[in-house]
């Protein structure tokens, strides 16, 4: 509505007419054109335009509910007022089921079924929205590109909220590079610097089977071995610790299973584990004692020909 009031300018003798515009007062009171309707909507008989070209009451318009079964590719909506396709024509899906099937599709009011895309012409994966979730899509060269997605889990792609922890172990949050690169920075470099407790070291290692050594050195220890049978005891190999000896002489121990072999020694505290791997029969064999033990030849017991 308007109204139209007349002026005059004793000063300057200047006169005319003045229109003034009456602003609706509601949302209700709107029309597409010319004229205004009452708080009730009286008026309104006439759908909204001009949104994308299509037409459609405004409370109702782009929005509509899916509930095309999650197997099925080919889903289907009914959306108010669209009449056809039109590229940038935006609308908003409420999925009632996910979708578990490959190339998924939308077709709006029967206008024919469009590949659903997440980006460029990349097909929108099987559990790309969850049950329930209300999707954005563009209509844009022949094709719905999905604008947004739900939250990202470990079943569905969508947004996720970065986390700079190293410590969650939450499903939903993704690493930062920063959280990335202090994991990476905690991880030694080196076999040597491995501590069997908290920490890292970069000398010796202890409490490895009661030996001690450098880690990435203690697996090739050259101990040096018993040479005399009168010195061939459990309580001489315990003070010498976990390693392995090369023997290519014979009669150095009390039953020497063979002249040439590597035997391996293992302790813990005073007790004692040893195996003989004989080098020119393939024989392996084992003793082992503690600090009551005295060994005799007999100890020596085959298991095994390789």
């Amino acid at each position: 509505m308007e109204k139209r009031v007349r002026y005059y300018n004793p000063r300057t003798g200047e006169s005319g007419e003045l229109i003034l515009l009456e602003l609706p007062g509601a949302l209700g009171e709107f029309t597409n054109d010319a004229g205004f309707v009452d708080a009730a909507g009286a008026a309104a008989a006439a759908p909204v335009q001009s949104v994308n070209g299509q037409t459609g009451a405004v409370d109702t318009f782009c929005f509509g509910d899916c509930t095309t079964a999650a197997g099925t590719a080919a889903k289907l909506v009914s959306i108010p007022g669209i009449t056809s396709y039109a590229d940038g024509l935006c609308i908003h899906v409420r999925f009632s089921n996910r979708n578990t099937a490959s190339s998924p599709t939308l077709n709006v009011n029967g206008l024919g079924a469009k590949p659903i895309h997440r980006y460029g012409t990349t097909v929108a994966p099987t559990y790309f929205w969850a049950a329930g979730e209300v999707v954005e899509l563009v209509y844009y060269s022949g094709a719905w590109k999905v604008t947004k997605g739900g939250a990202a889990t470990t079943t569905y792609y969508g947004l996720t909220k970065l986390s700079d922890s190293t410590s969650s172990t939450s499903t939903s949050l993704a690493a930062t590079a920063n959280a990335v690169k202090t994991v990476m920075d905690a991880i030694p470099t080196n076999v040597s610097q491995l501590n069997n407790d908290a920490g890292y070291l970069t000398t010796a290692v202890e409490s490895v089977d009661g030996g001690t050594g450098a880690v990435d050195t203690w697996v090739q220890r050259n101990i040096t071995g018993i040479t005399d049978p009168a010195d061939d005891t459990v309580e001489n190999w315990a003070a010498l610790g976990t390693g392995w000896v090369f023997y290519n002489t014979a009669d150095c121990l009390i039953g020497q299973p063979n002249q040439w072999g590597f035997l391996l020694n293992f302790v813990s505290g005073t007790d004692v584990w040893q195996i003989f791997k004989a080098q020119s029969t393939g024989g392996i064999y084992y003793r082992s004692g503690n600090q009551s033990t005295v060994w005799v030849a007999a100890d020596w017991k085959q298991i095994a020909t390789v």
